[in-house]
This record gives C-alpha cells, structure tokens and sequence, in this order.
C-alpha cells in the first residue's frame, strides 16, 4: 500500500483470536495473511470482540498483536486468556456494543472504512452500530456460500446462522470480495434466489506462497511415498470414498495419511478409522514445516471433495509441484487448469484406477503451475500501486 489510506480502515480480526492454540483452518490463514500485511500499512486498527466486549488496537497493537497469534502456537497450551488481557492492556479503545458506535465516533470523527474477511461477526445489528459510527465503507469477503449451495454436509445450526450473516453482509455491505469465477456465480444465484440486493462484487484470488515453491527441498517419490488427502474430516471432503480404497481387497500399497481435525456428521468415517484400516493414518496438530515435508515427498494430495470454496491447500501444493488428484468440480478447473487429474467424486472405481496409476509410476510429471501470490492479491484487493 502506497502511504496511508485517505480514510482509516478497520478489520475484524474476531475470527483469529477465536483460533488461539488451534491450528488454523483455510479462512483463519486468510485472515492472518490480512494481519500480517495491515500491520505494516497506513493507518490501520484491528477490531476483536471479547468476553468483555469489544477492542481496538491500533497499527502498533496489530503489530504486538501479531506473534501473539501466529500459527507456530497452534496447537501449544497458551491461554487465551493471557492474550485477552494483553489486548487490553494495549488497546486504544474497549466498549460494550452499546457504545461502540460512540468510540468509534471519538476516534474516527471523519469516517473509517471496515473490512472482514473471516465470515466472524455478520450481523445486521452490527453492521447498523458501525454506520450510525461513521462508518464509510463496508468490505466483506465471501469465501463460499457452500452452507447454502450444499445444506446436506452441513449442520442445521450452521445453516441458519450462514444465511443471517450472508443476508446481513448484503444489505450492508458496499462490496463483496470474492475469490475465483466459481463462487462469484454462487454468490449471484444465492443473492437471486433470495431477491435481494447485490453489492458491488470484486474477484481476487487468494495467494499461494504461504509455502515453499518446489526448489525449497526434494520432492522426489520413493516406495514409501504416501497419498495424503488435507482438510477437516466432514462429509463435505469425501473422505469415505478413499477409506473404501483402502478397504479393498485392491487397496493401495502405499500409505494413506489423512491430516486434519475431526469435524461433524461424520461418525461413520470416525467409526471406521477408530476400528483402524490397514495402510491408513490420522494426524492432527502437523506444524506447517512438518506439512510441507510430507507434501513434498508424497505421492500425490488427493481431494475427492464434493464442493470447495477456493481449494487453497490444493493451489499451495501444485505450487510447491506436488500431483493432484481432484474432484472434477467447476473450482478445482479454474483453479489448477491442466495440471491436476479429476475425476468425479462419485466415481469410486476412477479414483482407484488414478490413485494406482500415480502408485505403479516410478515418479509422476510435474508441470509447470503458476498462480497468484499475496503481494497480487493484496495489489487487487487496496489498489497498492
């Protein structure tokens, strides 16, 4: 960002503190790429609703709020509270909701600009506290309407608060940010559906260089290679269908590590992996160097998922060089173009036959893959020059 924005700009960084000691999932990374570069820029405060109430920190608070919430502390016992109080000691600003807007009119008596990019605290009545405070603007990404494209790999409870929110974010928001052609068109046949307004919409794809690019190590596959599938274990990501792989009289001879947190609706694929399947793991708590290695010297990232958001795991890994075998779902497409193999994720028998192609070769091809870094992203989203 070229010097200080004209008019102050406030993010929500609710969804973050929420994340304390936990590793962080696609929309949580998001918004910490969002911390890590607004703590260098302009004038920029970060907003954190708490037990206590709500809590604004300034570019120097961001800046010390940082390696509080960094992701090396995931998974380790640091107390949230011990943070909490932290913020308080060097937050510029604490209130109730019920004189927030009064503390935001002290501090920006000529307006600030609002942005949220982790689907945390969308609500009509706080959109409407943040305009009768002055607010200017208000900016609000959109990573997936999934909850309503797809309620069937969602709980109910998920679904209704989803829609409150996404209904919120569209009779406030002035612009919704938006990260491949894929969701802009859920987004539009959602808004449709509904006959509400639609706000300005603004496509920016997510960076991928969170990770090292492939020259960072040796990928190369060995007889150990494992397959590795990464996400949440929900409905959604189709983890059954490689349990059935590898259930199989057929089954793969090479390991299947599955990384990633227990999610919900899901007990029959808990069920099967408490019983235990040959050839198939569980990790939960990998660091991301640790991630990184077993990417690297895997066999391929499978992600026979039903629907995604953005896939952001899978852009990371094709940019380390890593193969991915994908569901052949609109994102994934547009995302990695010719350089993953899809097959349907209802299409059991494909995906053995892909998963054994990628097991009996001696090392798959790598293509060259290119995508969006944060620094084009952050250039789309703030107009950096």
């Amino acid at each position: 960002m070229s010097g200080s924005p004209q008019t102050p700009l406030v993010i929500d960084l609710t969804r973050l503190l929420s994340r304390i000691g936990k590793r962080f999932s696609g929309i949580d990374r998001v918004e910490f790429e969002y911390l890590r570069f607004l703590k260098e820029q302009g004038e920029t405060y970060g907003l954190l609703r708490t037990r206590w109430g709500y809590l604004l920190v300034d570019q120097s608070g961001m800046q010390r709020l940082y390696p509080l919430i960094a992701p090396q502390w995931a998974g380790r016992s640091l107390a949230k509270w011990r943070v909490l109080a932290q913020l308080r000691f060097f937050a510029v600003t604490r209130a109730r909701f019920s004189t927030l807007n009064k503390a935001l009119l002290r501090l920006f008596p000529n307006g600030f600009c609002y942005l949220n990019v982790g689907h945390s605290a969308l609500s009509a009545s706080f959109f409407a506290t943040l305009r009768s405070a002055g607010c200017q603007e208000i900016r609000i990404m959109i990573h997936d309407v999934i909850p309503l494209s797809y309620p069937e790999y969602q709980r109910p409870e998920t679904i209704v608060k989803f829609e409150k929110g996404f209904m919120a974010a569209l009779e406030f928001a002035d612009q919704i940010i938006v990260t491949t052609r894929s969701e802009k068109a859920q987004v539009v046949a959602a808004t449709n559906k509904r006959n509400l307004r639609l706000p300005s919409l603004l496509q920016a794809p997510l960076g991928s260089d969170h990770f090292s690019p492939p020259n960072g190590g040796d990928g190369a596959e060995t007889s150990s290679s494992p397959f590795v599938i990464l996400g949440t274990i929900e409905p959604r990501k189709n983890h059954s269908l490689l349990l059935d792989i590898w259930s199989s009289p057929s089954r793969p001879n090479a390991e299947l590590v599955i990384v990633g947190a227990r999610g919900w609706r899901n007990e029959e694929v808990f069920r099967r992996l408490d019983a235990g399947i040959d050839g198939v793991s569980e990790r939960n708590g990998v660091s991301d160097a640790e991630l990184v290695q077993l990417l690297r010297h895997s066999r391929a990232l499978l992600f026979p998922s039903f629907a995604e958001g953005f896939g952001l795991p899978a852009v990371e890994a094709a940019r380390m060089g890593v193969p991915i075998i994908c569901s052949d779902i609109p994102v994934f497409r547009e995302l990695l173009g010719d350089y993953a193999t899809y097959i349907d994720p209802h299409d059991r028998d494909g995906w053995a036959e892909a998963i054994r192609l990628a097991e009996t070769q001696e090392s798959v091809t790598r293509s060259h893959f290119s995508a969006t870094d944060w620094s084009s992203h952050f250039e789309l989203v703030f107009k950096v020059s």
